[in-house]
């Protein structure tokens, strides 16, 4: 049973039967489910792709399914280990410096991770990366100049200044620990997969890693409470007096910007959803809130001699609040799947932030990690992976 991609560039059709496939594995599935939405609703680059890749054929039947045969099928099977794995992502390497790639693999679901996969089964796991990390250097990189696409110094110059560019490294954001551990390390890393140990004197493949990121998950609402409820529940949380909602103008956003080590373009901050806090009715905000491409609570931010007063809780629940109405899109039917879930990821050692999360109401439920893989090393011509391949 090899790998096979099924959806190059798929429809907007095809991409609501994914949205469907993957409303199936909420709250495992949210930032790619989330970043698919925000891809449908917006003009997006001519880089930007979405993928998704099965095996070739039903491992029952050998028979070969199309694309929205497959993606029924996905949306239908429970989560046991028994399940056909599957993968896909979102993908735009114009957003170099920032995150690049998000993808998500139905063996991140709770239920599926319980036991350890068989060796044919992590083979076929690491084999539909092998697909997904081909096809970005194949069809993607060639795509983007050599000198970097619009926007990169700007980037750089949030902090990235010692970092040249290349088009074959790309970042790969908010990733599944248990996917993260199917990359090599490169440089000569010894792999064990259950079955096979292969030892490649290759280049690094891992160029960069973050410290793991915790999963906060958020519940918005019950399935079982209106939105008149929750709206309802919401408005009796005052602002103290004196203190008003309204967006962060574009002129702001550099402020933003000064206040956050994360390396952003201020185009890209200004697509992303926000609601700043204001006293007084100053122009000027106090505070801050942004949801990032997956909806990811990202900036959250309340000036010095404004904090002690619970702000950036409300902040958060407000951004909570309007999220679903921002996100989303509907599908053939004129029908939208609710989502019950907000999410954010913190660095594990930003106790501060944490503890925000926890006033917010957050719970961890997985890690995540950003990590900066060299495809050349990986899936290049001379490549451990292609290599792997050809034996």
């Amino acid at each position: 049973m090899t790998a096979e991609e099924i959806s190059e560039s798929p429809s907007t059709q095809q991409i609501h039967l994914l949205l469907r496939a993957l409303h199936t594995y909420l709250p495992y599935s949210l930032p790619l489910y989330r970043r698919l939405q925000f891809h449908l609703r917006r003009l997006n680059p001519p880089f930007a792709q979405v993928f998704d890749a099965f095996p070739s054929s039903h491992p029952l039947s050998n028979e070969r399914l199309s694309a929205e045969q497959w993606l029924s099928v996905a949306s239908k099977q429970k989560q046991t280990t028994e399940q056909i794995p599957w993968i896909c992502s979102h993908i735009d390497l114009s957003a170099a410096g920032q995150t690049q790639v998000w993808v998500f693999a139905n063996w991140e679901h709770p239920e599926i991770q319980k036991e350890e996969p068989t060796a044919e089964g992590l083979e076929m796991r690491r084999q539909l990366l092998q697909a997904l990390f081909e096809k970005i250097y194949d069809r993607d990189v060639p795509l983007i100049p050599v000198t970097g696409p619009k926007g990169w110094l700007k980037v750089k110059k949030v902090g990235r200044e010692d970092i040249p560019f290349s088009r074959t490294r790309v970042l790969f954001g908010a990733l599944n620990l248990c996917v993260r551990s199917l990359i090599p390390q490169g440089s000569g890393e010894r792999l064990d997969d259950g079955t096979l140990h292969y030892l490649f004197p290759g280049g690094k493949v891992i160029i960069r890693v973050d410290e793991p990121y915790m999963k906060y998950l958020f519940p918005t609402r019950s399935p079982h409470q209106s939105l008149e409820e929750q709206n309802g529940t919401e408005s009796r949380m005052a602002l103290p007096p004196g203190y008003s909602f309204g967006p962060v103008q574009y002129q702001y956003l550099s402020m933003v910007l000064d206040r956050t080590s994360i390396p952003r373009g201020l185009d890209t901050m200004a697509s992303f959803f926000n609601i700043g806090l204001f006293y007084n009715q100053e122009p000027t905000p106090v505070g801050w809130g942004f949801l990032g491409k997956d909806a990811s609570l990202t900036s959250l931010h309340t000036e010095p001699e404004h904090r002690g007063k619970s702000l950036a809780v409300l902040l958060s629940k407000e951004l909570f609040r309007q999220q679903n109405e921002h996100f989303r899109t509907l599908g053939d039917e004129g029908k939208d799947d609710e989502v019950f879930w907000a999410h954010a990821d913190v660095a594990e050692s930003n106790m501060a932030s944490r503890k925000v999360m926890e006033k917010i109401g957050g719970k961890v439920e997985w890690q995540t990690c950003w990590i900066e893989v060299e495809l050349e090393s990986l899936v290049g011509q001379n490549g451990m992976w292609r290599a792997l391949s050809k034996q």
